[in-house]
């Protein structure tokens, strides 16, 4: 039957194990994001509120659900280098659990239940984040990512919708700003604002309703002061 010994144990697994699975597959994206020149990559465990950033890592208030990474530009940028962040996360659960099931079979370690549930999670990520499909918010899983290159459809790079918040008139003395929606086919104002501030978050929820999708927040001067992406993928 199942015990307060087991509820603990479940806890134990889903408040800690799950997590640390979480933040292997994300550090697998991180990996090759550098590795092929990424610029600006974050990684994000968990859903709702930021609770605490160290360096490029974020920490959020639900840690034990899902996780994000976040990169700019790549130096090499290519499908072949994509690919290989898109199936990052995949590639460093598969290893660490064929790693830590290698300990317990050679005698290692000794088998437990905690190691059991730590290769568990690792290939139930496996499994869901290989399947090719699309998420209601608008993102998809790496195998979609990954298919998609495969059929040489267009990658998240070259589908992304550009918003700029910019001044309404170069003059000095204009108070009005705009905000601007490009994509591939055409350049439009969505709508003026009277204050910088309106626009900028206008714009941020704009670029987030609609990833994969880029902010670039624009000076009195003219000049980008601030470049904000919205990727919907890896997760």
């Amino acid at each position: 039957m199942f015990g307060l010994v087991d509820i603990i144990k479940f806890l134990i697994s889903f408040f800690l194990i799950l997590p640390i699975v979480t933040l292997l597959h994300e550090a697998g994206h991180v990996f090759f994001a550098k590795i092929v020149g990424g610029k600006k990559v974050r990684v994000a465990v968990g859903a709702g509120d930021t609770l605490y950033k160290f360096g490029i890592f974020e920490l959020r208030k639900y840690y034990f659900m899902n996780g994000e990474c976040y990169y700019e530009r790549l130096r090499f940028n290519n499908r072949f280098t994509n690919g290989l962040i898109y199936a990052g996360g995949i590639i460093f659960n598969s290893v660490s659990a064929l790693f830590v099931n290698g300990l317990v079979e050679s005698g290692v370690w000794e088998p437990g239940i905690y190691y059991y549930q730590f290769i568990y999670f690792s290939f139930y990520t496996v499994f869901f984040a290989a399947l090719p499909m699309s998420y209601p918010n608008g993102g998809c899983t790496d195998g979609k990512l990954i298919l998609d290159l495969i059929r040489n459809k267009p990658t998240v790079g070259e589908m992304e919708t550009v918003y700029i918040v910019e001044k309404e008139d170069k003059d000095e003395e204009s108070t009005g700003w705009q905000l601007m929606k490009q994509d591939a086919e055409e350049k439009q104002k969505v709508r003026d604002f009277p204050h910088k501030a309106a626009a900028v978050y206008e714009g941020e929820q704009e670029a987030e309703k609609h990833k994969p999708s880029r902010l670039f927040i624009y000076s009195k001067q003219g000049e980008v002061e601030e470049e904000r992406v919205y990727n919907p993928l890896p997760e």
